[in-house]
């Protein structure tokens, strides 16, 4: 199981190196992953700061047509199919 944080802009460096602490001692804290599994029945996943960057970094280069099309059915959902008669 993975999950995202982002911090807004102009969030104190001082914050953000607290926060990036925190991360790192909770991936490494065998109590906490076996707490999360146990109730999510899947892992936690963590990435550091440089692999989540190449990351959102990839994502951003999909083409515009494609991310618009994901949106699209994302929003609309599941439509009902018209009856043949």
């Amino acid at each position: 199981m993975t999950f995202t944080n982002f911090a807004p802009e102009g969030t104190p460096s001082a914050l953000v190196a607290d926060l990036r602490k925190g991360y790192h001692k909770a991936k490494t804290d065998k109590e906490y992953l076996a707490s999360t599994t146990k109730q999510f029945t899947v892992p936690f996943s963590f990435v550091e700061l440089e692999e989540g960057l190449k990351i959102i970094q990839s994502v951003s280069r999909i083409e515009l047509d494609v991310r618009r099309l994901s949106s699209s059915y994302g929003k609309s959902g599941k439509k009902k199919r018209k009856k043949k008669r």
